[in-house]
């Protein structure tokens, strides 16, 4: 582990755990964009995992974000943990002790795993409904998951109200049925991946740590950390905080280019290394916006910023079910952001994407 403190409440951070969960998300994630372990593990190999763990595969396609949930056990742990002291590691490799969710003492509110050993047998000793409230980020009442687990009716009105958490039904109930098997298939694939190619990768990242460093305090010192991010994730936030603390957290191997978790503070992954904008880039975007619908909403949200799904809709005068079918084109394409605030979610232009559209048009076609 990693840690630097960029400004007060504000770090930089690394996590040989964040990265793992990051790289089997990026294989398993089949309508991800980012192959970058490409780099450092080899194709056939790849392969034999994604053979092995077919059951992990089809469970992580069905959850929306692939396994990257499993990182709110690293992130959201104060009910078991409160008050404990764990080692993390410094830049210099010397070891800093930090309390977490003491009032008097708090430093740094990630309270991670000294090892995968660890990390499992914390997920498995968990009751089931306080896993899947965690893991569907505490927006589903305790009780409603505890009354499901037991009885599929209830499984079923769980689904109908929040059929985001899963893509389908069957998925829902097979992950509630197996999570024990899904859990320890994680962690199995998790020890394979291990090794002289994940250590690369973390060697990467350790690499250019000083450089993001020095990124981040040059434009924390222009913004404040809130802009920050919503500049590395190309989008406007509709969920602003406030955060009492701001965390960075570059990844090699994450299936996004940025990804925000929130409680009383932020964290943000986000992809570092070559992302060079490329003509299959291009190609699949321009698809995307090839239908007068899908681009009048990229004109729409980009004039009026976030908006909820029935409201664009109606402003394009279609069904929710036709709008539906656009965002998910554009999504592929990488053109639009969602987040969910509660019961609504809200899309938003990824104008980090949109602009390196118009710049490589620009100069494509430039004299």
């Amino acid at each position: 582990m990693s840690l630097i403190e960029i400004t007060k409440d504000c770090y930089l951070y690394n996590s040989k755990n964040i990265e793992m969960v990051s790289l089997i998300s990026s294989i398993f994630f089949d309508e991800g964009n980012n192959k970058r372990y490409l780099e450092f593990y080899n194709l056939e190999f790849i392969e034999e995992i994604k053979k092995k763990y077919r059951f992990l595969h089809e469970i992580l396609n069905e959850l929306k974000h692939s396994g990257m949930p499993l990182l709110e056990f690293l992130f959201n742990r104060k009910d078991l943990y409160n008050n404990q002291k764990i080692n993390c590691l410094s830049n210099d490799d010397s070891k800093s002790d930090f309390f977490l969710y003491d009032s008097q003492k708090l430093n740094f509110p990630i309270n991670d795993f000294e090892n995968l050993v660890e990390y499992e047998k914390y997920l498995l000793d968990m009751e089931a409904d306080i896993f899947f409230y965690k893991l569907f980020s505490e927006d589903i009442d305790k009780d409603i998951i505890k009354a499901a687990i037991h009885d599929s009716y209830k499984l079923s009105e769980l689904y109908e109200k929040n059929n985001y958490i899963t893509k389908s039904f069957i998925g829902l109930k097979t992950l509630i049925d197996n999570r024990e098997m899904f859990i320890r298939d994680f962690f199995s694939c998790a020890r394979a991946l291990q090794g002289t190619e994940f250590e690369n990768g973390i060697e990467y990242i350790n690499n250019i740590f000083d450089d993001e460093k020095k990124k981040l305090e040059k434009n924390i010192g222009k913004e404040d950390p809130l802009e920050v991010s919503q500049q590395i994730m190309g989008k406007t936030f509709k969920n602003r905080g406030p955060y009492k603390k701001f965390i960075f957290i570059p990844s090699v191997f994450s299936p996004y280019k940025a990804m925000r978790f929130f409680y009383d503070y932020q964290a943000l992954i986000y992809s570092i290394g070559k992302n060079e904008f490329t003509n299959t880039d291009a190609i699949n975007k321009l698809k995307a916006i090839s239908d007068e619908s899908r681009l009048k909403i990229i004109e729409i949200l980009r004039k009026s910023g976030p908006m909820i799904g029935v409201d664009l809709a109606k402003n394009l005068n279609i069904a929710n079910s036709t709008l539906s079918h656009h965002i998910e084109q554009l999504s592929t394409a990488g053109l639009l952001n969602e987040e969910r605030v509660k019961n609504s979610k809200y899309y938003s232009i990824n104008t980090n994407s949109l602009d390196g559209l118009i710049k490589y048009l620009s100069e494509l076609f430039k004299e």
